[in-house]
């Protein structure tokens, strides 16, 4: 037996298993450490007089049997979970009772997933095996694309780990994946996140196991870097024009819907667009930060013939400037966006205002 499992021994007396943790028939199964959790933490409220429902589970009352318990059992895994998305994905799960693995490079961050009821996982994406693995502990995952080092080829490394990526979750036993995409993905070539995430999803349409695809709106946390110097000066700089309205979307709305779709049937799959309330442009991130702040903020456009410098000034190599600033051009000229999409609850005032609080 692998480190983090334990052997639960069955034992039938024609409704399901009487005893959780011991028994007489010989037969064992193993489940990983956090489903014997649940089992035991639920046992109280379990029967060994169950009957079976019409959904094929063991109940009596409100109390599900440990056989149910069991066989409905399932390790949710979280890629990037100590990301922005991710992280919320992982918590939304917790919060509903779940088994969660956080899936991270950095061991640093292990401690505080654990103290919340995760498992956690460190690994590298590129070590497909490692990853393999991992996702083998599980029955579902949430799957994002790390952003690369902007020092680096930016979109040849992010293809790599999509390569990685699909290449793990091969012979991985999952039985449903959630990916994370954006908006106006589409095919091509030096446009950053609106290639490399369409090619992700088209290797995921390329595989067996059912994925669903989150296509998400321009991030609210995309202004985050912002809140210092909007704080001291009163100057929000962007490249999109101050009254282009487009789809935003908070990060912890993101993570719901996935999380949603995670544990939704198998067949329930496809490509989800999701976005908050409402569309904002610029100016209402302005508005909103002023609001937050008590102070007058204005719009500072970029020019267009700018922007790569811009990106190169901001640490960005040659090659991620020019496939940044050709991604911010798409955004900029406006893209068919969809008309009937998943809308969050989170407003931009109400994650502007928090930003603004936390970092004072």
């Amino acid at each position: 037996m692998k480190r983090g499992q334990v052997r639960l021994r069955r034992v039938h007396d024609g409704c399901g298993v009487k005893e959780g943790l011991g028994g007489v028939d010989g037969r064992f199964r193993v489940f990983p450490e956090p489903a014997v959790r649940l089992i035991q933490a639920k046992k109280r409220s379990a029967s060994v007089n169950c009957v079976r429902n019409e959904k094929g589970t063991f109940e009596r009352g409100e109390g599900l049997c440990a056989t149910s318990l069991l066989e409905t059992w399932q390790m949710y895994i979280v890629v990037g979970g100590t990301g922005h998305v991710g992280s919320a994905v992982a918590q939304t799960l917790l919060d509903e009772g779940e088994a969660v693995t956080v899936v991270t490079r950095n061991s640093e961050k292990a401690g505080a997933w654990r103290q919340r009821g995760a498992e956690v996982a460190v690994a590298d994406v590129h070590d497909v095996t490692s990853l393999r693995e991992v996702f083998r502990s599980g029955k579902r995952a949430f799957l994002l694309n790390p952003n690369a080092d902007i020092s680096s080829d930016t979109d040849r490394e992010e293809r790599e780990t999509v390569r990685c990526l699909l290449e793990a979750i091969e012979g991985s036993g999952l039985d449903k994946v959630v990916a994370e995409s954006t908006m106006g993905a589409q095919p091509g070539e030096e446009c950053g996140d609106l290639n490399i995430l369409y090619e992700l999803e088209v290797g995921l349409r390329n595989q067996p196991i059912p994925a669903s695809v989150v296509r998400a709106a321009y991030y609210y946390s995309n202004w985050d870097t912002m809140v210092g110097p909007v704080t001291k000066d009163g100057v929000l700089s962007t490249m999109l024009p101050a009254d282009l309205t487009l789809p935003m979307v908070a990060p912890e709305d993101l993570g719901r819907v996935a999380a949603r779709l995670l544990q939704e049937p198998i067949e329930k799959i496809g490509i989800h667009p999701v976005e908050g309330p409402k569309r904002y442009s610029p100016n209402d991130v302005a508005a909103a930060f002023a609001a937050a702040l008590g102070r007058a903020v204005r719009v500072d456009v970029i020019p267009r013939e700018n922007w790569e410098d811009a990106y190169r000034s901001l640490g960005f190599s040659d090659a991620a400037a020019h496939s940044y600033a050709r991604m911010t051009a798409l955004t900029a000229d406006g893209p068919e966006y969809p008309e009937d999409p998943i809308r969050g609850s989170i407003s931009l005032q109400t994650y502007i205002g928090k930003l603004v609080r936390d970092s004072s």
